[in-house]
């Protein structure tokens, strides 16, 4: 099942991560790695307030090599240490749509987002490059996996990518309902 694209005000969000540049091809075993790796960091050293796991993309080729971060959100700052960063995601408002299903069919998922924005006459902070597009903000955050579920048919996905607004550098304001308040990433917790 797939919700409709909406627009939420996000506050900053620290997490830890690792950063990879890979293939597409290599996308799920690099996943695995990665997140494990992270889950191990994470627990070595005692941090408890981790949230749902994502990946994020900084940039993708149009030959499929993309360069992106894999990580965990986190309830404040933390140090990282060898290949773990720890870092902050940007505050803004972002086209978000959730997918509840298998994970074949996120890239669909992923690709129908861009055009619903075109659609709705949002523009996504993104920018085109040499050989694929750059990045604001573009993630995949994993609300429910194989860690939580045995069943690929209730793993629960959301895609967001931040908005930029009319003028450069800077987001729109809030649009949902009840658009006083901001969401955090991290608004259900999981334990990813």
């Amino acid at each position: 099942m797939l919700t409709l694209p909406l627009k939420v005000r996000r506050k900053k969000q620290p997490y830890l991560s690792m950063r990879s540049q890979l293939s597409r091809r290599n996308l799920r075993r690099q996943a695995t790695l990665f997140f494990a790796e992270l889950r191990d960091f994470i627990a070595s050293r005692g941090i408890d307030d981790a949230g749902p796991g994502f990946m994020r993309y900084l940039s993708i080729g149009r030959d499929g090599d993309m360069d992106m971060e894999f990580g965990y959100f986190t309830g404040r700052l933390h140090a990282g240490a060898g290949p773990v960063r720890s870092g902050v995601l940007p505050a803004g408002t972002f086209m978000t749509t959730e997918w509840t299903g298998p994970y074949e069919k996120l890239d669909e998922v992923s690709a129908m987002l861009p055009g619903w924005a075109e659609y709705t006459g949002v523009d996504l902070d993104a920018r085109d490059m040499a050989g694929g597009i750059a990045y604001g903000c573009r993630l995949k955050i994993f609300h429910v996996s194989p860690r939580h579920v045995d069943d690929p048919s209730r793993y629960r996905t959301e895609i967001a990518v931040l908005v930029r607004s009319a003028e450069a550098g800077t987001v729109d304001g809030p649009v949902q309902p009840g658009a006083g308040r901001e969401a955090s990433f991290s608004h259900l917790a999981s334990g990813n």
